[in-house]
Order: structure tokens, then sequence, then C-alpha cells
């Protein structure tokens, strides 16, 4: 954990979750699935992979929710552009990315980008707790 990355990134996520670029926010205000979702994020990555874990986020689903979150964190990481991975990610999903990068790579590599997408996603979760949080029952669908 890098507490000067988590910094910078914090910044980004709390700008795009403002403008709501990943429609996050509903009526101004973070339903509590999503506060769910991006808390149990780093405790998946622990338990499984990193890869299976935005494996798991990033699924292609209607009722998949989640993905707003890894679409946040892609976001935050393309912004805060640590590695130069805005470059990177241009013409592809951070799955894909990290297919790519980590499919077949040592430990170091894998470490590198484990605490780089963690980082990303420390600083959302930060970010998303300076926002007010929607009522549990108007969340029930």
């Amino acid at each position: 954990m890098n507490n000067k990355r988590i910094d910078t990134m914090h910044v980004h996520a709390a700008r795009l979750i403002s403008d709501n670029e990943n429609k996050i926010l509903k009526n101004g205000k973070i339903p509590s699935k999503y506060n769910s979702y991006i808390a149990s994020f780093g405790p998946t990555v622990v338990q499984s992979t990193l890869l299976q874990t935005i494996a798991l986020y990033s699924q292609e689903d209607v009722n998949n929710d989640r993905k707003l979150i890894i679409n946040l964190i892609e976001a935050v990481l393309k912004e805060a552009d640590f590695f130069n991975i805005k470059a990177k990610l241009a013409d592809k999903s951070l799955h894909k990315y990290i297919c790519e990068k980590i499919g077949n790579a040592g430990i170091t590599v894998k470490n590198l980008y484990k605490e780089l997408v963690l980082d990303a996603a420390v600083a959302c979760k930060l970010a998303m707790k300076t926002f007010p949080e929607e009522d549990k029952e108007k969340n029930d669908d």
C-alpha cells in the first residue's frame, strides 16, 4: 500500500464520483450496495486472486452492479496514470490488460499490479465515504 499514490488516486476518484461519470450516484447519494461491493473488493483479491476478482467484477451481465465498481477503479487508474497505464488501457478493458500482464508473469510483476489495483480500490472506497449513503430500504430491488 502506497499512501502517496492512494492520496493522488483519491482526488481523481472523488472527482469522478462527483461528476457521476460512472453512474454510481443515485440522486446525489451512493447506494449502500456499492459501498458493500467496494468494501469486499480487497478481501476478495486476498482470498482468491487479482485476476479472478477482476473477472468476477467485470462480468458482462445486466444484473452485475459490481461492474460499476470495476469501471470506477479503471477510470481512477487511467486518471492517475501511474506507470503510463492510461495509454495501456486506451483500447482494452482492465480485465483484458491484467490478463495480458500477469497471466504468465513472475511474482514481482503480479504483486506490482495487485498493489496498484488495490491502491485504486482503497482510493475509491475513501472517496465514496465522502458522499452520503442512500437508505438501504430504498435500495432493495
